[in-house]
């Protein structure tokens, strides 16, 4: 039963992999404290954090106007 379940996440959820420098992971997880901070909340994952990130700029791109 576990594999069929895990087949149909599968079909509704894709994978991407992001290639960092250590610097630049280790900027990202500085803002993603921070923002655990200022917020008073436990600190999100990093993968919630880029989905998050990757939703916000689809929706950017896509309320730009026409050009």
């Amino acid at each position: 039963m576990s594999n069929k379940k895990d087949y149909l996440v599968d079909k509704l959820i894709k994978k991407i992999q992001v290639l960092l420098t250590e610097p630049e992971f280790e900027e990202l997880n500085s803002i993603i404290l921070s923002e655990a901070l200022k917020n008073k909340q436990r600190p999100r994952s990093v993968s919630s954090f880029v989905r998050d990130l990757v939703q916000k700029e689809i929706k950017r791109i896509n309320n730009l106007p026409d050009s």
